[in-house]
């Protein structure tokens, strides 16, 4: 990826959640750094980048996300806007942009520019918790999604959105699938990553909508063994799921070892991931 582009992303992602320079500098990145870095005049050591999205409240995915849209210039929709807007939790500027990308998609859409629609759709519901996705898009993500043998890193990453918008039906034939259309280990790392990370959104719906027979079905066709070591939070999250299914199960002992994650976030700095690890066990201790 350019550096200029590299550096601008962060800083939009830096506005748009309201953070400033001030709270990102640290005894290993001055201020003057951090500005010329979001010119775009010069780069940042990765573990100073890292940090640097630490303080920022940004997670590598969202980074990862938003900055493969704005490079995507064959993509004429408003998805990257639209991205943007839900990692700072505006939905009224969500909802601004996917009137736009309705009135472009009248004249001229294309089923794929139909697909992002959807797409965008789905992040303003996940945001707003309004019912947004029509039943007819439901099933034609749906139905996209099944006509692919075998996904790539864009398939996965729709995917990870839609699980949470399908019909308890759809979901058991979208588990059904779902490791017949993925490759894991023939694909590069970030690939991997975004797996996984659909797996952990697919565990959290289920469990969310108490099919945790389903969710153990998923649980077991997933060996933690062989994710890389250099994927620790993806690793963490699924063995924080696999102890949530295992709770509500009837495994008191489970609560324990998710604890046990939740602290290690919060020792490490891993602050979102803490907060939702936190939500779930007292979720867990009221029931």
């Amino acid at each position: 990826m350019d550096i200029k582009l590299i550096g601008k992303t962060f800083k939009e992602l830096r506005l748009a959640k309201g953070i400033s320079q001030s709270s990102i500098v640290s005894v290993s990145l001055s201020q003057p750094a951090l500005s010329r870095f979001e010119a775009g005049k010069s780069s940042l050591a990765v573990d100073k980048f890292f940090s640097a999205l630490e303080n920022a409240s940004i997670t590598p995915e969202e980074f990862y996300r938003y900055a493969q849209l704005k490079q995507n210039t064959k993509n004429p929709l408003y998805t990257a806007d639209i991205v943007l807007a839900q990692i700072a939790s505006n939905s009224e500027k969500m909802k601004k942009f996917i009137k736009l990308e309705e009135e472009r998609f009248a004249e001229e859409g294309t089923s794929i520019d139909r697909l992002m629609l959807i797409y965008s759709k789905t992040l303003l519901e996940l945001v707003s918790r309004e019912k947004i996705v029509t039943h007819a898009d439901i099933n034609y993500a749906f139905n996209y999604l099944l006509s692919i043998n075998n996904w790539s890193r864009i398939e996965i990453r729709l995917a990870s959105a839609f699980v949470n918008i399908f019909s308890d039906q759809q979901l058991s034939s979208f588990i059904d699938v779902l490791f017949k259309r993925t490759r894991l280990f023939c694909k590069d790392v970030i690939t991997q990553e975004k797996f996984y990370e659909l797996i952990h959104n697919l565990l959290d719906c289920l469990v969310q909508r108490k099919r945790f027979a389903e969710a153990d079905r998923v649980i077991k066709k997933i060996n933690l063994d062989e994710i890389p070591d250099l994927m620790t939070l993806p690793k963490l999250f699924l063995i924080f799921n696999k102890s949530l299914v295992a709770f509500y199960q009837g495994n008191q002992q489970a609560l324990a070892n998710m604890e046990e994650i939740y602290e290690f976030c919060e020792r490490f700095g891993f602050k979102q991931f803490a907060q939702a690890f936190k939500v779930d066990i007292e979720s867990c201790k009221k029931t």
